[in-house]
C-alpha cells in the first residue's frame, strides 16, 4: 500500500510540473473549493501549528526534506514547529487539489521561504462518518 501510494505522488507530481509550468499564474487560497484544504492552508500561512495539527491523524507518515517516519501527532507537530522557525513563510502559492477517491483528497502546493523555494504535499483522509478530515501523510520537499 505504502509503494502505491508513493507511485501515486511521483505520478500526480509530474503532472502538477506540468500544470505549475503551463500556468504561470500564483492561484492563491480563494481558488480552491475546499473549506477544509482553504483552512489547512490559512494555517500553513499563519504558520499555525495547532491549527494544522488539528488536522494531522493520530499517526502520520510524515517526510520534512530528507527525514521521513512516522509520527505521533505531537510528534509531526513539533517537526512541524522547527521547520517554520527555520523556514519562515514568505508565501504559499500553486494550491492543486485532486480526489484519489470518493474519500481521499490530495493537496499540493509552493512554500516560499527567503530564497527557498518548498513543495508541500499532503492527502485528507474523511472517513464516511466523520465530520473531520485527517491529514494522513504530509511531505516538505525542496
Amino acid at each position: 500500500m505504502q509503494k502505491m501510494l508513493h507511485f501515486t505522488f511521483i505520478i500526480l507530481f509530474s503532472f502538477n510540473v506540468n500544470l505549475t509550468f503551463a500556468n504561470d499564474n500564483d492561484s492563491q487560497v480563494s481558488s480552491i473549493d475546499d473549506p477544509i484544504v482553504n483552512k489547512i492552508i490559512s494555517c500553513l500561512n499563519a504558520q499555525n501549528i495547532r491549527c494544522v495539527g488539528q488536522y494531522f491523524a493520530n499517526n502520520i507518515e510524515m517526510t520534512l526534506l530528507n527525514n521521513k517516519g512516522n509520527y505521533s501527532r505531537s510528534q509531526a507537530m513539533a517537526l512541524l514547529d522547527e521547520f517554520f522557525i527555520k523556514f519562515p513563510i514568505k508565501s504559499i502559492s500553486d494550491v492543486n487539489t485532486g480526489n484519489l477517491s470518493s474519500n481521499k483528497t490530495y493537496v499540493m502546493c509552493k512554500y516560499e521561504s527567503g530564497s527557498n523555494i518548498f513543495k508541500i504535499y499532503f492527502i485528507l483522509y474523511k472517513e464516511q462518518n466523520e465530520s473531520l478530515s485527517q491529514i494522513l501523510i504530509f511531505n516538505i520537499t525542496k
